[in-house]
């Protein structure tokens, strides 16, 4: 998954600094997308810690969040069990 988001995120920038290069820029575009939808999914399926603060800031700190998510989620999910 990390790949996947950082492959999406490397080949956006690529094709904007290679004057918005349409090829590279909207590969990036799809991979970074497709990666986001299943990190979102991911956090709407399980139970995490302060589900609503990752949930908005998926859409407020679109390139940064799943990546930090990914980071995270094994703390997030042991946070978030009911006991």
């Amino acid at each position: 998954m990390y790949i996947l988001l950082i492959t999406g995120i490397i080949l956006c920038i690529t094709g904007a600094v290679n004057d918005f290069s349409t090829f590279l820029y909207q590969t990036g575009i799809a991979i970074f997308s497709f990666g986001w939808i299943i990190v979102f999914f991911d956090m709407l399926k399980n139970k995490i810690h302060n589900k609503q603060f990752w949930v908005l800031s998926m859409f407020f700190v679109i390139p940064v969040t799943p990546i930090i998510y990914l980071i995270r989620r094994e703390s997030l999910l042991s946070t978030g069990e009911i006991k």
